[in-house]
């Protein structure tokens, strides 16, 4: 433990951050008469620490601690399966794994990720009903001006015949259930 003297000395001291009180290094210090240590350092000697553990410094109890220190590591959401970036020190939450999902569809079981085939068919659902939306869509848009042509009674045999086929798609793909694992879309119209 530091004490003033009114002698010079040169002693080792331990540099630590400012942020988290973590031991950042060593160095011999020139400590001139009746002065003491440098800001954001101590003489006491810290413990040894093992990987994943870093040993930081409280200045209330004059001592050192070993924390865990698991930052730069890249972990898991055990519950959505995201990334999480660990950059702060301590533990690591209870919700993360190390071990990364390997597909799209993936739940953690408490030990590993498992296929999670209920998700696969929910995402795919959406999917096709996104799909049948937008199809559906640009069946309208292209109908639109087709039977306007039509109403107006200025419409030529082809776009009679356009407009016919674009509303027998548009029927067909009305007709489609999402839901079904074996969807076969109707051909778009020329």
């Amino acid at each position: 433990m530091f004490r003033m003297t009114d002698k010079p000395r040169t002693i080792t001291v331990y540099n630590l951050s400012t942020e988290t009180g973590e031991l950042i290094g060593k160095a011999s210090v020139y400590i001139p008469p009746n002065t003491g240590l440098p800001a954001h350092c101590t003489d006491i000697e810290p413990p040894n620490t093992v990987n994943s553990k870093i040993a930081v410094f409280n200045p209330i109890t004059t001592s050192w601690d070993v924390k865990e220190d698991h930052r730069g590591l890249t972990v898991f959401d055990i519950n959505t399966g995201k990334k999480i970036y660990i950059s702060a020190l301590g533990p690591l939450p209870d919700n993360v794994t190390l071990l990364s999902p390997t597909g799209n569809y993936q739940k953690w079981d408490g030990k590993k990720w498992v296929d999670d085939a209920e998700a696969e068919r929910a995402a795919r659902k959406l999917e096709m009903a996104e799909l049948k939306s937008v199809l559906m869509t640009q069946a309208s848009e292209a109908i639109a001006p087709l039977q306007d042509a039509v109403e107006l009674e200025i419409a030529s045999d082809k776009e009679q015949l356009q407009l016919a086929a674009w509303k027998k798609y548009r029927v067909f793909l009305n007709r489609i259930d999402t839901e079904a694992s074996d969807i076969i879309w109707p051909e778009r119209p020329a």
